[in-house]
């Protein structure tokens, strides 16, 4: 196999590699984000200054939007 022909096997599985992590740790962050700020409702219903109501949280593949109300 050619050197150059090598580097850019070498390139395009690197660069593969990062877009894969990449999207992993969207899909992660996506879902972790959701879990807690589901626990953040249920928290400050029980006993704090605070009341968190009507969570919307939407998330897709890549992203998330949401709003909640604060009393």
């Amino acid at each position: 196999m050619k050197t150059s022909i090598r580097r850019t096997v070498i390139a395009a599985a690197s660069v593969s590699v990062l877009l894969a992590a990449w999207a992993g740790a969207s899909v992660y962050s996506v879902k972790r984000t959701e879990s807690a700020l589901q626990e953040l409702v249920k928290l400050s219903a029980s006993a704090s200054p605070y009341r968190l109501k009507n969570l919307e949280h939407k998330t897709s593949l890549f992203s998330s939007t949401g709003q909640l109300d604060l009393s």
